[in-house]
């Protein structure tokens, strides 16, 4: 499956990890502490999507 946009993947991507890391028992991060992970992800993953393939 192809996605048209590295900014979707990468919010799928972290909205799926995001997902587990609130319904799991947080030990390292609190709510605003995912949130802000997920930001991050989206934006390292958008900006760094072309660079990884060959």
């Amino acid at each position: 499956m192809h996605l048209p946009s590295p900014w979707l993947q990468g919010t799928i991507v972290n909205a799926f990890l995001l997902t587990i890391g609130l319904v799991l028992p947080r030990k390292a991060l609190t709510t605003a502490g995912l949130f802000h992970a997920f930001g991050l992800g989206v934006l390292i993953w958008a900006t760094l999507a072309g660079r990884a393939t060959p």
